[in-house]
């Protein structure tokens, strides 16, 4: 029962955006402790640099968000695209 009054009192916001994918792009999901902690070109060099391997990027994206301060949680997904 408590569960489900803390439920009803959260408030969730995100953004939705559609794109079409091509084949080998790179999505990523990720809260605002991530964007709030690293610039967009920041987190492409990132996932650039680490494009073959999406689980290492996933880590140094949590890390260099961690090294600018990390004030909330930080959450990333990434996946990779494929028909």
């Amino acid at each position: 029962m408590k569960e489900r009054e803390l439920r009803e009192e959260a408030r969730v916001e995100f953004d939705v955006v559609e794109h079409d994918l091509l084949a080998d792009d790179v999505v990523l999901l990720c809260s605002d402790g991530l964007t709030n902690m690293l610039d967009d070109h920041g987190i492409l060099g990132i996932v650039t640099a680490n494009a073959g391997h999406l689980e290492k990027a996933c880590e140094e994206l949590v890390s260099g968000a961690n090294a600018q301060g990390g004030r909330d949680n930080i959450s990333v997904i990434l996946l990779r695209y494929g028909p």
